[in-house]
C-alpha cells in the first residue's frame, strides 16, 4: 500500500514538473520574436506557455487569429499551425520549399508545418501533406 502511494505521489510530482506553465510574450527568445515580427506582423501574441518537458524546454504561442506556434528553447520554431480558414506564410520556409509550393500549389493555403527529424512536413489546406529533406528538395507525398 505505501508502495502504491508512493508510486501514485511521484507520478503526480513528475506530471506537475512537465506541465505547461503560463508565461508572456517578454519570455519568449529573441529568435522567436523575430520570426513572429518578421512572419506575422500583422498578428497579435494572444497566449504564451512554457512546457518544461523531461530536459527540454518549448514555447507555444497562440495568435489572435487561432494559429498556434511552437518553438524550442532557442526561438527555433518546431511546429506551426495555421488558424481556422488562414494560411501560414510561406516565407517562413526554406526558399527550395516555397518555390515548389508556387510551382506545383500555387493556390494551396499551408495548414500545418513541421521540422522533423532531418527534414520538414507541409500540410496543405486542400491536398495532401509533403515531405521534404533538410535542404529543401521534395522527398514524397503522404496522403
Amino acid at each position: 500500500m505505501r508502495a502504491s502511494l508512493a508510486i501514485i505521489a511521484s507520478l503526480a510530482v513528475a506530471s506537475a514538473a512537465h506541465a505547461d506553465k503560463p508565461a508572456t510574450a517578454k519570455d519568449l527568445p529573441k529568435a522567436a520574436h523575430a520570426f513572429i515580427e518578421k512572419h506575422f506582423a500583422a498578428k497579435k501574441i494572444a497566449a504564451v506557455t512554457i512546457d518544461k518537458g523531461w530536459g527540454t524546454k518549448s514555447f507555444e504561442v497562440t495568435l489572435d487569429d487561432g494559429s498556434e506556434l511552437e518553438f524550442n528553447a532557442k526561438g527555433e520554431w518546431r511546429e506551426l499551425e495555421a488558424g481556422a480558414g488562414t494560411g501560414l506564410p510561406s516565407t517562413m520556409l526554406p526558399e527550395k520549399i516555397s518555390e515548389y509550393l508556387t510551382q506545383h500549389y500555387p493556390t494551396a493555403m499551408i495548414k500545418e508545418a513541421a521540422r522533423r527529424g532531418k527534414g520538414y512536413e507541409i500540410e496543405l489546406r486542400a491536398g495532401p501533406e509533403l515531405e521534404f529533406d533538410a535542404n529543401g528538395h521534395f522527398v514524397r507525398l503522404d496522403d
